[in-house]
């Protein structure tokens, strides 16, 4: 698949519905989801995005009119994904190669071979560990994203979004066969390419990938299929992957269970057994902007009195008031029933701020729960919603949601390196062996306490040094045997000497 169209696909996969043509194309075999799980994922994308069916609500005013009126939205599906996202993948996060006859526990060079410095080539290359966090948030938003590691004049690592993918079949390493759309617009038409990933029939190590591409003069609608060499004319009909014991895409979903259809292989993200508490929140939050707007400064008086004299030459009147300021209201005053004139009166609403907070405050917690957070994790003040940012408690809901995501984008990780290595060593650029084991080194700073660790251990052991000197050093500044001693044998040479006993004592007569 080119990789400059994955980014173009979204808009218009959401306007058609691909999945006819797709059960219907010959000689393919039928994807795995249902015009429900189309719309579910449909509905999942307008929510992080911050356009649900509530962001417009309509009423009855005074004089019988339907009026429309735009929420105000807190968007807690993007600030849901952003905070998921941030908490279990960050820029310090390590992935590292080693031989499957070495063992890095044992050896302190394991990591210096060169799988493990084409990966991290490759890994810089493609700005990874500054690009993987955005999409990890889009898989949060939507429920899931699709790693394409490519070869295209050098190693490319692509994504696609949710919707772009359809499973063809799975196994127990997850999705193995899919079929993955992408679309762009030449001439004011639109095009589409399917773009087949199927295992070779009798070979389960080899893989065929297919491309048809289809035309059409309406964004909503697939259309005919035409020459690929239409828009891509280097682009070939199909090739065939050998070799690899593993699909040559990666399918990465939260580790959440899909409820909506347990035999759906396609992922859900965390908020979607939560919409009705998103539409209550952000129903409150509405409430809040509507409180300031309708408690601003009031003050009625009758309509003699906003006047003062009128300019006999221009007719023009002049106001005791400026008549731009919303503040003043003007009414009718009939002196004919014997009433005393009336006054000015000031008919400002109290505002109450306070109380709508501290319920936002009450359903933000059910929220967090509801999506496997520590309650607090959101919080609402006067600054608008605020995530946690303190040390997470290793006993805590958080901690252990982490550890639950974690586990699915440590294997993907995996994953993607075994492909890395498989794609330069079928061009040439890696030529060394492919049996290898990955480590991922989630930077976990965030999720330890390390003076209640600290404190707890000391105690166990008698309050005795726990761990050596030189292994403090290399992992609180993650450096190398090398350079810890380095750092070592500087501290012990600007540390004062000891001295010895007959130093404190004086000589011995």
């Amino acid at each position: 698949m080119p990789e400059n169209l994955i980014s173009k696909t979204k808009a218009v996969l959401q306007r058609m519905n691909v999945l006819p043509v797709l059960n219907e194309v010959q000689d393919h075999k039928k994807v795995m989801i249902s015009d429900l799980d189309v719309a579910r994922i449909k509905k999942y994308q307008r929510l992080y995005e911050g356009n649900p069916e509530w962001k417009v609500r309509t009423f009855r005013n005074i004089n019988g009119q339907t009026a429309v009126v735009h929420r105000q939205l807190l968007n807690m599906p993007k600030v849901t994904a952003k905070k998921l996202s941030s908490l279990v993948f960050n820029q310090k996060a390590k992935v590292d190669v080693s031989f499957e006859d070495v063992d890095p526990s044992q050896d302190s060079k394991a990591y210096d071979n060169p799988a493990n410095e084409y990966v991290h080539k490759v890994l810089k290359d493609n700005r990874f560990n500054e690009t993987f966090p955005r999409w990890l948030e889009y898989m949060f938003g939507v429920g899931g994203i699709v790693i394409l590691p490519q070869w295209n004049d050098g190693l490319k690592i692509n994504f696609a979004t949710a919707d772009a993918f359809y499973p063809i079949s799975t196994d127990s390493n997850g999705v193995s066969e899919a079929a993955i759309v992408s679309t762009s617009t030449q001439n004011g038409k639109y095009y589409t390419l399917f773009t087949w990933y199927e295992k070779k029939t009798g070979d389960d190590n080899s893989y065929i990938v297919t491309n048809q591409l289809y035309q059409s003069i309406n964004a909503n609608d697939v259309g005919s299929r035409v020459p690929l060499s239409t828009v891509y004319p280097d682009l070939a009909k199909s090739w065939e992957f050998t070799g690899y014991s593993r699909a040559p895409f990666i399918y990465l979903r939260p580790n959440v269970a899909n409820n909506k259809d347990m035999t759906s292989p396609i992922g859900i993200p965390p908020y979607a057994n939560a919409i009705d508490t998103l539409r209550t929140l952000d129903e409150i939050y509405d409430t809040l902007f509507q409180e300031f707007r309708m408690g601003k400064r009031r003050i009625i008086a009758p309509t003699s009195m906003f006047k003062r004299n009128t300019d006999p030459m221009t007719g023009k009147v002049d106001y005791a008031v400026d008549l731009d300021e919303e503040v003043y209201k003007a009414f009718k005053w009939d002196a004919s029933n014997g009433d005393a004139p009336a006054k000015p009166e000031d008919i400002t609403l109290g505002l109450r701020q306070e109380d709508i907070i501290s319920a936002l405050n009450g359903v933000l917690r059910i929220y967090a729960s509801q999506i496997g957070l520590s309650p607090g994790a959101f919080t609402m003040d006067e600054n608008g919603v605020q995530t946690a940012t303190e040390v997470i408690s290793q006993n805590s809901e958080t901690y252990h949601t982490k550890n639950d995501h974690e586990t699915m984008i440590e294997e993907a990780l995996i994953q993607l390196v075994h492909l890395i290595l498989d794609i330069g060593h079928d061009h040439g650029e890696y030529s060394g062996s492919l049996d290898v084991n990955v480590s991922v080194n989630f930077d976990d700073s965030i999720a330890q306490d390390r003076n209640e660790n600290l404190a707890y251990y000391m105690q166990a052991s008698g309050n005795k040094p726990l761990m050596p000197r030189l292994q403090a050093i290399q992992q609180a500044f993650n450096l190398t045997d090398d350079e810890a001693k380095s750092y070592l044998q500087q501290l012990q040479s600007e540390e004062p000497g000891q001295g010895d006993m007959t130093d404190i004592a004086g000589e011995e007569e």
